[in-house]
């Protein structure tokens, strides 16, 4: 009987053996592979963020569910040639080399993939003699994001094209010249595959599959090629990680943006990077950097004020002599008497343009911040007071009903942000302006207050909490200039 099992078990392990069962996963510290045993492919990829061993464990785990992440076809056919696997260990990480059986026919001679230990790096030399093709379906290996309302904006994935210069959309093909491309693949929110090749240039891109997430690389044997070498980066898009692989692959970061407002976009996640590091908690290090860039913004603030409080002034002086003007004449002839009163004044008709400096400033710090912790892989899954997950609505309590824009989850922290903006405009008071119009600029602030409430009521918590500090510590500074009055 135990020669009966052992026999079995002898038959399993061959039969196993025989139909390219995949390897043990090859692990380093940013991702484990595995690797069928007969095909040069790969049928699992985890990729993490930091360190595979790191608690909590932020990473990406592909499985091979029937699609093949990367496909060898010749003449339009996949290649189902079979190959010898042997894997080397060394100190920058593993070799695994597939090299066709004797009795094997194919003009793809061997694959060789390098898996670094110092990034989510997988080096492909591919010797052939021939032209092949390349397919990738990446539909299912990217996480995507499920947000309702505005915040929806981070949802889903799409090809990129990457040079030195931008990104661009891979399925605008006829806008991008071969030559100019030196990655290409897709990203979502926080996580990308991409590939590069030395030949990328010669390479023609075929079949482009936005739905799908597909696309081919034909390759072909010119000037006596035979040894094509590719670069496959799958891993988080958090700039020090891809700053180790490309530095042009930092134009995935903030892609959206004007050069000069994704400079912007560096410091503030310089900023971030450093309070993070300085008190290990995400959640406090938002509030610190809420402190940090209203101090930093200070004195244009003050400037911003005082320009501000000279517009109240002179609305205030002219308000009611324009008033009375409107009351007496109307069209041209109103028209006509107001810009005398401004000239009478020695006032230009566009004094209030002023008013519009301090909004000018917040608007780049407001894009700039959002986009750096709306795109942070440092707040994925961190939790803080009653939010489960920085990256996400805080989705403080489930609702039995799915509103449309809204969602299914009632969030606490945008109520909270309304509340203070509401109550900074009940306290709003401004001793230049007359009573007519301090009741009009409150109006105006309790709809921002509103409208900014339905904006940013499903973007992520993280995103909510700064400004939600923002505007805290704009009451409290409001209230200290009142004091000190």
């Amino acid at each position: 009987m135990k020669k009966i099992a052992l026999v079995v078990f002898i038959l399993i392990g061959l039969t196993s053996y025989q139909y390219g069962m995949s390897l043990e996963p090859l692990v380093s510290p940013l991702q484990n592979i595995n690797f069928n045993k007969e095909h040069p492919t790969v049928t699992g990829w985890k990729v993490c963020f930091r360190n595979c061993n790191e608690k909590p464990l932020m990473a990406v785990d592909f499985v091979n569910n029937q699609n093949e992440l990367i496909i060898f076809e010749q003449n339009g056919k996949l290649n189902q040639s079979l190959y010898n696997l042997s894997i080397e260990e060394n100190d920058r990480g593993y070799i695994a080399t597939y090299n066709i059986r004797d009795n094997q026919t194919s003009s793809i001679k061997s694959v060789v993939f390098k898996i670094s230990n110092e990034n989510s790096l997988l080096d492909m030399i591919v010797d052939s003699d021939d032209s092949f093709d390349l397919v990738f379906n990446l539909k299912d290996l990217l996480p995507q994001e499920n947000i309702n309302g505005f915040g929806g904006l981070y949802n889903g994935t799409r090809l990129v094209a990457i040079n030195s210069q931008k990104v661009e959309s891979l399925v605008s093909l006829s806008n991008i010249k071969h030559q100019e491309i030196e990655w290409l693949g897709a990203r979502s929110r926080f996580w990308t595959f991409l590939i590069n090749s030395d030949h990328l240039n010669s390479t023609v891109i075929d079949d482009v599959n936005e739905e799908n997430l597909s696309f081919r690389l034909k390759v072909s044997s010119v000037d006596a090629i035979s040894k094509h070498q590719f670069r496959i980066y799958f891993g988080p898009v958090e700039r020090s990680q891809i700053e180790r692989v490309s530095p042009t692959l930092n134009q995935l970061m903030y892609s959206a943006l004007w050069d000069w407002l994704r400079q912007l976009c560096f410091l503030i996640e310089w900023i971030f990077i450093s309070l993070l590091n300085l008190v290990g908690n995400e959640g406090i290090a938002i509030l610190l950097l809420a402190c940090v860039l209203k101090i930093m913004i200070f004195p244009l603030n003050r400037i911003a004020e005082k320009w501000q409080d000279d517009v109240n002034s002179i609305q205030s002086d002219l308000q009611p002599q324009i008033d009375e003007i409107k009351s007496m004449f109307s069209g041209e002839e109103a028209n006509r008497r107001i810009m005398q009163l401004y000239q009478d004044k020695n006032i230009s008709p566009f004094y209030s343009v002023k008013s519009l400096f301090g909004f000018l400033i917040q608007i780049p710090i407001f894009i700039a911040v959002f986009d750096v912790l709306g795109e942070s892989i440092y707040l994925l899954e961190k939790s803080f007071f009653f939010i489960d997950d920085l990256s996400k609505p805080d989705q403080w309590l489930s609702l039995p009903i799915i509103i449309p824009f809204f969602g299914s989850s009632f969030n606490l922290l945008p109520l909270c942000m309304m509340i203070i903006s509401l109550l900074s405009a009940f306290l709003y008071t401004d001793q230049n302006l007359t009573r007519d119009l301090l009741q009009n600029q409150k109006r105006k602030l309790y709809y921002m207050s509103i409208l900014f409430f339905v904006l940013l009521f499903t973007f992520p918590s993280g995103m909510v909490l700064y400004w939600t500090t923002s505007n805290l510590l704009q009451l409290i500074q409001m209230q200290i200039k009142k004091a000190l009055q």
